[in-house]
């Protein structure tokens, strides 16, 4: 019979050789201790718990973020402190120094900022303007650039708490060669406005210079004449 000097040596077992899911398996209460679940179970279990920690992902990001917001910084919140009342439709508006002009479905309105109340209203036209723009001139002087639902444009004065048309930018007598305004424009100091016209097959723009200081002195003219007017009507009675 032959036979071995030597017995096989078995290795001792090595920590890493341990199966993972029987980690600290002497640590635990033999009584608690849970079979593992069979399959299919198992996978479902494991399905599951992948569903909880993205789930638990998600909320952490967002509540990150919604931290990172509170710590930005908020703009200020503006509350309307007074209202003022139109008898008709309002389509757009402009402010110019102490003044808000509207435009009406019929026309133009002016609202003193200080009181909110209707200092002037122009409508002889009885045109919808769709679009303003105003810049303060100083001495109580306005320009405005209006445009109405044809697209035409008109230029006004606005002076001591009177409208004047000046004149209708893109009027012409043939409709058929009618363009329509499609912006405009006026510069800082109000020498010059400038309006994009767009025809039946091309577009350009007209740059126009504006005399507001022969309308300044104008407009002081036609109030001195009026003031004059109305002293000797009050002598005459």
């Amino acid at each position: 019979v032959n036979t071995r000097k030597h017995p096989l040596g078995i290795p001792p077992p090595s920590e890493k050789d341990w199966p993972k899911d029987e980690e600290d398996f002497f640590l635990l209460d033999p009584d608690r201790e849970r079979d593992a679940l069979p399959q299919p179970f198992r996978m479902i279990s494991k399905l599951v718990m992948q569903v909880f920690e993205s789930a638990m992902e998600i909320i952490e990001r967002r509540e990150t973020l919604r931290e990172a917001q509170k710590l930005k910084v908020q703009p200020p919140k503006c509350f309307p402190t007074a209202e003022f009342q139109v008898t008709e439709r309002a389509n757009c508006l402009a402010v110019s120094g102490k003044y808000v002009f509207v435009g009406l479905s019929e026309g133009l309105a002016a609202f003193n900022t200080c009181d909110f109340k209707d200092v002037c209203a122009w409508g002889a036209a009885k045109t919808e303007i769709c679009a303003i723009h105003a810049l303060d001139l100083g001495s109580e002087c306005h320009v405005l650039l209006a445009v109405d639902e044809m697209g035409l444009v008109w230029l006004f004065c606005f002076y001591k708490e009177s409208f004047l048309l000046v004149k209708i930018l893109n009027e012409v007598e043939d409709i058929s060669q009618r363009s329509t305004c499609v912006e405009e424009v006026l510069s800082r100091g109000g020498d010059y406005a400038g309006i994009l016209l767009q025809g039946n097959t091309k577009a350009w723009l007209e740059i126009y210079q504006l005399p507001k200081d022969s309308w300044l002195t104008e407009m002081e003219k036609n109030a001195g004449a009026a003031e004059g007017s109305a002293c000797s009507e009050t002598r005459s009675s």
